[in-house]
């Protein structure tokens, strides 16, 4: 946790625009960004949007999507 707030300080001091995706900071400051597989299923909600995608799993008929 200390390296992300370690790049968000540098990318603050070298004036870049200020991000909230900090995987945009790493590659803004040269620094390597690895992905990992996962499920479309599990999604972040930020926005009211997010919210009406939620609400959209949910509703669908198929009680395996909901499964951990």
């Amino acid at each position: 946790m200390n390296e992300l707030l370690d790049v968000h300080k540098k990318a603050i001091a070298k004036n870049l625009p200020p991000s909230i995706a900090s995987c945009a900071l790493y590659i803004e400051m040269g620094l390597p960004v690895y992905l990992s597989l996962g499920s479309e299923k599990n999604i972040k909600i930020t926005t009211a949007e997010d919210i009406e995608i939620f609400q959209a799993l949910l509703d669908v008929k198929r009680p395996d999507w909901l499964k951990w």
